[in-house]
């Protein structure tokens, strides 16, 4: 009966992420990315150089730290048309990734898990990054294993994962944030322990060390966090990117992950931060659930045990962080969730603490009518954002065409000699052009950063360029700087568009509904 429950909760959540797949566009350019990458592996073909950005740090530092994303997507790609294939492999991780959620609260019988997996679906905002054709719902089922693994002691399963974590995705040093937690957690919970029987002067450090060390359980949790690190030390050294890898990981996690450049350089919209009374509006329900749980976990706090620390501890880092970006949400949501179940479930095996829940909520509801406005409220708000998962279907429905930027694509495949490098509007629309056409290079792609990174003053160029803020000279710019020939300019870059239709030296070859392209005159012509 139990097996035919998961049965029927599985299929639904593939019909449920089926529902908003079922579009003729892709809402992330990144999408048209993976999808080349996959290909490419579908071939036989593992990519080491990345040609395509030569004035980026990928030109010369590229490694794929999707790797098994990657290959993960190859039969997808391989065996239906590969933009196609990519959305049927998201709907499928997707689904294995809030599934995985569900099946850890299962298997600690957690009360109403039903209830905490419709929550999490019915976050709007975690709900668009789980539909986004990449690499964090994998993501998300490694950490959902990870902390299984961590919380049961398997050591054997715990390096496995922490070594193809490596190779899976950048995200990996998470899994080293759940492990440091759990320690905290548990030296939190002896404390705790110690001081109520009187066994422990909490004032004094050198005590608690000594109490401490000898103890089994941390000798337990450093064991973990060994095999832990040499799991990823592991992926990265054995990886077919090794040495190259490290400094792009230093890049992706230090660079863009932690410090973010979105105040300097623009970056894509994930990397910007939530506002705090935005994250309040944008996820009601997870910030109700956490408000409640953190009541309830600090009132019983001498029954916690390393589950509902650790939670607690990831709940409040990925909250913080989501305030700094706001693609964090993607593990806010389900952990938070995840928080709340086990530590309201806690609450609810706890007779002695029955009362005290009730008595708390008659002094913070002292009146007939604030309950039931109460419950209206919160009835509202589930009703309210079960109807808005319409948005996020239109959304879906309102984004690139399959085929965005195919026809000027292969103008420019057809017109151009192989490695011409090719001058264009925006940073984002790179993946599209390497879907199209990997037989030109492009300036800038992927992130902002790389470019950054690479040189200041190209960075600089570049943006000045595409927010039409060079008039003069521009051809002899993009020539001498960027070696371009070729300028492709969106439409809605109308500022752009006027400076170029002005100026002598572009002549426009190509135009459609979506972009022109301009054919900069030779060097000795220019300006004549």
């Amino acid at each position: 009966m139990k097996f035919l429950k998961y049965i029927l909760i599985f299929v639904f959540l593939i019909l449920f992420f089926s529902y908003f797949q079922n579009t003729s566009t892709i809402i992330d350019p990144d999408s048209f990315y993976h999808a080349k990458i996959a290909i490419f592996l579908s071939k036989g073909k593992l990519i080491k150089n990345f040609i395509w950005l030569p004035y980026t740090t990928l030109g010369y530092d590229y490694i794929d730290h999707h790797f098994l994303y990657h290959l993960y997507l190859v039969p997808f790609v391989k065996f239906f048309k590969p933009l196609i294939g990519i959305k049927i492999s998201q709907i499928l991780l997707s689904s294995l990734a809030v599934f995985s959620v569900y099946l850890l609260m299962q298997r600690y019988n957690i009360r109403y898990s039903y209830l905490y997996l419709f929550s999490l679906l019915i976050t709007l905002p975690f709900l668009f990054r789980a539909l986004l054709i990449k690499a964090p719902m994998l993501s998300l089922i490694f950490l959902i294993l990870g902390i299984y693994f961590i919380w049961e002691k398997k050591l054997l399963q715990l390096f496995i994962l922490s070594f193809l974590y490596v190779l899976a995705y950048g995200a990996w040093p998470l899994i080293l944030l759940i492990d440091i937690f759990v320690i905290i957690g548990d030296i939190i919970r002896e404390i705790i322990e110690q001081k109520e029987k009187n066994s422990l002067d909490i004032k004094s450090y050198k005590e608690i060390i000594a109490k401490l060390k000898n103890k089994d359980f941390i000798k337990a949790d450093l064991k973990l966090l060994s095999i832990t690190i040499l799991g990823l030390v592991g992926g990265c050294v054995i990886n077919p990117y090794f040495p190259k890898n490290l400094k792009f990981y230093w890049i992706q996690i230090v660079q863009i992950g932690i410090i973010n450049y979105h105040n300097i350089i623009d970056v894509g919209q994930e990397w910007y931060p939530y506002s705090f009374p935005d994250l309040l509006s944008s996820t009601p329900i997870i910030n109700i659930l956490i408000i409640i749980s953190i009541v309830l976990f600090f009132l019983q706090i001498k029954k916690q045990d390393k589950k509902t620390w650790s939670l607690f501890f990831l709940t409040l880092f990925f909250y913080l962080y989501t305030l700094k970006a706001r693609r964090s949400i993607e593990y806010l949501a389900p952990f938070s969730i995840l928080f709340s179940g086990f530590t309201i479930n806690k609450a609810l095996e706890n007779k002695k603490m029955l009362p005290k829940i009730l008595d708390l909520l008659k002094l913070a509801i002292p009146t007939k009518w604030i309950r039931i406005s109460l419950i209206i409220t919160i009835s509202l708000v589930l009703l309210l954002n079960t109807i808005s998962l319409k948005k996020i279907k239109q959304k879906e429905d309102s984004g690139f065409k399959l085929d965005y930027l195919k026809k000027s694509s292969n103008f420019l495949k057809n017109n151009t000699k192989k490695g011409d490098i090719i001058m264009h509007s925006c940073w984002d629309i790179f993946p599209f052009l390497f879907y199209y056409d990997d037989y030109n290079r492009y300036i800038s792609g992927l992130d902002n950063t790389f470019l950054y990174e690479q040189s200041k003053n190209l960075y600089q160029e570049f943006t000045n360029i595409n927010k039409a803020k060079i008039k003069k000279n521009l051809a002899l710019i993009i020539k001498n700087e960027f070696k371009a020939n070729y300028f492709l300019v969106q439409k809605d870059k109308k500022n752009l568009k006027n400076i170029l239709e002005k100026d002598k030296n572009f002549k426009k070859i190509y135009s459609d509904n979506e972009v022109n392209i301009y054919k900069i005159k030779s060097q000795n012509n220019l300006y004549q």
